[in-house]
């Protein structure tokens, strides 16, 4: 099932509205050291259309004052929804639990999904391949425990997934070092050492590397609903994840039967689409889900 990609030059979103209120961290219950959760005062006891739950997962090394540009949008377009946001540092991306920390960085979240009422709706927003590979072990841990797909009713694919290049993968977990000229350096090697070691762990156990598991697990209708729409908000300018291995992964999402749209971005970085045209941004997550709502 194919739907139109909307190109930067021939089509603008229209305009929504912007964030009223910064990200107030003492809105949020800080459920373990990744996840924060926004409970809004008043809720809908009935379906309204809009999401009942937005889960966020943030680029590698994202913080949540990061996370706070998208969850402020969010709570403009959905007042009512809570939010979830969980971050994933480059310790987690470590396919061991001791040092990740395994299924319970998660269990707030799985716990929340457990309770969801039959009417209510959740819309997935993940960042990078950061938040691939924490979205695809939520799922994981979901169909485990509950022999169920995750109940999610529209993802949102921002800046992924890419491939796990050397320079890609060296760029990624760059950003987390300070603008000090010994730092970068040191910084640099550790990055080298590390990411190493990284890709020994699954040379040794003769496994994917997370990001490439990733890739193939979000088309996985095992995994995640081949019903549930998506879309992939990208650029030509991503220095990290480069905006052919967004459309080869969405042209085979297509071929799987999921319903795609595409959102191009041409002069943006990083993760950073939403602070080059925030209207743009916006409007085309309200467009996709108006569209499963229509």
């Amino acid at each position: 099932m194919s739907v139109a990609k909307v190109e930067e030059k021939t089509r603008r979103a229209s305009p929504s509205p912007p964030p009223s209120a910064p990200f107030d961290l003492a809105k949020y219950q800080r459920l373990n050291r990744s996840i924060w959760y926004y409970v809004p005062e008043k809720q809908p006891s009935t379906p309204t259309g809009a999401p009942s739950v937005i889960l966020l997962a943030g680029w590698m090394a994202a913080t949540p004052r990061h996370i706070s540009k998208y969850s402020a949008g969010y709570s403009a377009l959905y007042p009512h929804a809570r939010i979830i946001a969980i971050t994933t540092t480059p310790w987690d991306m470590f396919p061991i639990d001791c040092i990740s920390g395994g299924v319970g960085r998660v269990q707030p979240i799985l716990d929340i999904l457990y309770g969801l009422q039959p009417y209510e709706k959740v819309l997935m927003h993940t960042m990078s391949n950061g938040g691939i590979m924490t979205s695809v072990y939520i799922a994981r841990l979901f169909k485990e425990f509950t022999g169920r797909l995750l109940p999610i009713s529209a993802i949102v694919l921002d800046s992924a997934p890419g491939k796990a290049t050397w320079s890609a993968s060296v760029k990624a977990f760059g950003v987390v070092i300070p603008n000090n000229f010994i730092l970068i350096f040191l910084g640099y090697a550790l990055i080298y050492f590390l990411f190493g070691i990284y890709c020994g762990i699954y040379k040794l156990f003769n496994m994917l590397d997370g990001v490439a598991e990733g890739r193939i697990e979000f088309n996985n209708p095992e995994l995640f609903d081949v019903q549930t729409p998506r879309l992939y908000i990208y650029s030509e300018s991503d220095p990290i994840v480069d905006w052919n291995d967004v459309e080869e992964h969405a042209h085979e999402a297509e071929e799987t039967g999921y319903q795609v749209m595409y959102e191009k971005f041409t002069e943006s970085g990083h993760a950073g689409h939403l602070m080059v045209d925030a209207n743009r941004y916006w409007g085309t997550v309200r467009r996709m889900w108006e569209k499963i709502n229509s």
